[in-house]
């Protein structure tokens, strides 16, 4: 297997570069940072997230009156029935109903909801991809994978990186992770 085992890794594409990066050893923490935040918001997009948030932030301000009003509980399960298929968007509004009862305000309990879903997904991609490399290639570097992955993890924040996908939109596609090409950008010493 010359071609390194994220290859074969059953994962979106930023995932599997995500692998790449975390598998070679010339990486910072930094850069792992980068691409897993840069996962998580290709996970946003593409499962639809923003439109999740802007539908959970317009029932929680909704203030019409009208004869029988349907409690913000209520149109939160009719959403989640409405956007199956978005498991991302579906575990924010439910991550969003948590905090609510938490006790949490509308626009905090949001943010919550979507840093908590982020927080799963990664979890759940770290999880993927040491059980595929274990498989597909030598303890020690399904180890060395964990590891690196987990000191990134420890390091991201994963509140900075919702409160910077909803700052520029869930369409934005601005990567955070940059290619080195040049001698002087390598690993810091």
């Amino acid at each position: 297997m010359s071609d390194g085992p994220h290859y074969s890794l059953n994962a979106r594409k930023k995932w599997k570069k995500t692998a790449e990066i975390a598998d070679n050893n010339a990486t910072s923490i930094g850069e792992v940072c980068d691409m897993i935040s840069d996962a998580v918001k290709a996970d946003f997009v593409y499962e639809k997230v923003g439109d999740a948030v802007e539908m959970i932030k317009s029932i929680l301000t909704s203030g019409e009156l009208s004869l029988f009003p349907e409690s913000p509980h209520d149109q939160l399960d009719r959403l989640k029935d409405e956007l199956a298929g978005n498991e991302l968007a579906v575990r924010v509004v439910e991550f969003t109903q948590n905090g609510l009862q938490d006790g949490l305000a509308h626009e905090e309990a949001v943010i919550d909801g979507v840093k908590c879903a982020g927080d799963e997904r990664v979890d759940r991609e770290l999880r993927s991809m040491e059980e595929h490399y274990l498989r597909s290639s030598d303890q020690g570097r399904a180890f060395h994978l964990r590891d690196k992955m987990n000191n990134a993890i420890s390091s991201l924040s994963m509140r900075d990186v919702v409160q910077g996908y909803l700052a520029l939109g869930s369409s934005s596609k601005q990567n955070s992770y940059q290619k080195k090409t040049n001698i002087d950008e390598g690993v810091s010493l």
